[in-house]
């Protein structure tokens, strides 16, 4: 099993420390590319630590999940030529980078979001570069809202893309600043830990499990009681079917195809 598979697989989940291993950004296997009708669930939200320690609008944002039932959204994945710590090696050695399959965040983010809120164009816009600023994405709403998030990234990690497995594990912390108006900020920190099991009857079907980990900000009066532990875990089943195009060719084989950021539209 791997590392990644027994986080997935514990009762509870720290706060991962400071480490050089840490990735730039998340890769994904070959089977990921393209884009995904999503359809998501809370299965389960527990408090490791007690309810003492779990903040209200972790509470509420159960609660809010559970009364919603499925929440249906489309995701990307494409695939580029990654500023990796291994094509930096290889370009040194005189060999030609390597393409890998990354996630479209800045679409991912805007589709969840509208979809959570049930609200289409409740997001104006999302920032992100993933080449200068991989480990920030900044998301503006639309009026009358006057608000925007900032999220900062960090300790990605994930399984060998080539390991060959059936299962595909990924973890990254994310810190959530957001600003709504004079005077008000909000600061939220969590570790999403995900699991994407491969249909083998159907390629185009994806199991994602994922759990998502709620920390206590410093401002917390139960901060340093919690130890760095998660005070809250929501685990969500997301079913992913693939969107397949047809041939622009009489009788040619339907295609896997999905934009990118740059607007450029893969297919294969």
């Amino acid at each position: 099993m791997s590392e990644l598979a027994e986080l997935f697989s514990a009762s509870t989940l720290g706060w991962p420390g400071p480490s050089f291993a840490y990735q730039k950004t998340l890769e994904y296997p070959s089977w990921l590319f393209g884009e995904w009708d999503a359809s998501s669930r809370l299965t389960a939200f527990v408090a490791p630590k007690g309810d003492a320690f779990v903040p209200p609008a972790a509470t509420a944002a159960a609660a809010a999940d559970q009364k919603a039932g499925d929440v249906r959204f489309c995701c990307r994945f494409y695939s580029t030529l990654p500023d990796s710590r291994s094509n930096a090696l290889r370009v040194a050695l005189g060999s030609l980078p390597e393409s890998a399959v990354v996630a479209d965040r800045a679409f991912n983010v805007k589709s969840l979001t509208e979809a959570t809120l049930a609200r289409p164009g409740a997001v104006a816009s999302v920032e992100y570069d993933p080449r200068e600023a991989p480990d920030r994405l900044t998301v503006l709403y639309a009026p009358p809202a006057q608000s925007k998030a900032e999220l900062y990234l960090s300790a990605f990690r994930s399984d060998d893309t080539h390991s060959g497995s059936g299962a595909f594990h990924t973890a990254e912390c994310i810190r959530q600043v957001t600003l709504g108006g004079v005077g008000r900020e909000t600061v939220n920190d969590y570790q999403i830990v995900c699991r994407f099991e491969q249909d083998q009857q159907d390629a185009n079907r994806v199991l994602l499990r994922q759990k998502v980990a709620v920390y206590l900000s410093p401002y917390d009066p139960l901060y340093f009681s919690a130890v760095n532990q998660a005070v809250g875990i929501y685990s969500y089943d997301i079913q992913l079917q693939r969107v397949i195009t047809a041939s622009p060719e009489a009788g040619g084989a339907p295609l896997t195809c999905v934009e990118t950021p740059k607007d450029v539209v893969q297919c294969i």
